[in-house]
């Protein structure tokens, strides 16, 4: 299969993110940000990459859900050698092939990369990845080498403004003191 190498966004959206290697035969593990895992079962094409901006686009051969987890397998990816090379790549799909969110909802890809402040407007960091944690999401947010995990609820969250891709949170006492994140 000939891979394509996308250099623009070109209406990606992030549906998951390769977690791991699973067996010999090239099949990873993917953690599916989607509700409703069931849909990646339909999956013929994914785009993979760090970034909705540079991605390289693969076939896909097989999906299997085994109970909590998803595993894939990739055209061209045969071996768990090559499959390790792909491991930490964010799995993308076009917008035309994505469900529609309710209002209040957002992508993980248009999480990633926004600006954390508190609501005086100290800025705490930056979201480098979201985790999906059986009760709610949870956001890590990183400053100066430190990662600090924010539980993506009402509770935390006052605002957030796509626009200006900034995250407003809620003062909450510990959450982002001096020694509360890990190097």
């Amino acid at each position: 299969m000939t891979m394509k190498r996308e250099t623009a966004s070109g209406g990606l959206i992030a549906i998951g993110k390769l977690t791991g290697v699973f067996g010999i035969k090239g099949y990873l593990k993917m953690q599916i940000y989607a509700d409703d895992p069931s849909r990646v079962l339909k999956l013929r094409k994914i785009f993979l990459g760090k970034s909705p901006g540079e991605v390289t686009e693969y076939g896909v051969e097989d999906v299997e859900i085994q109970h909590a987890s998803t595993v894939i397998k990739f055209s061209a990816v045969d071996t768990r050698t090559d499959a390790e090379t792909l491991r930490g790549n964010f799995v993308f799909v076009k917008a035309t092939a994505a469900t529609k969110l309710p209002k209040g909802a957002y992508f993980v890809h248009d999480i990633i990369g926004c600006e954390v402040r508190t609501e005086q407007g100290e800025a705490l960091g930056v979201i480098d990845d979201v985790l999906k944690m059986p009760s709610q999401d949870v956001w890590t947010v990183r400053k100066d080498g430190k990662t600090t995990m924010i539980p993506a609820v009402k509770e935390f969250i006052s605002k957030i403004d796509m626009e200006h891709r900034i995250v407003i949170v809620k003062s909450v006492e510990g959450l982002f003191e001096e020694g509360s994140g890990s190097e």
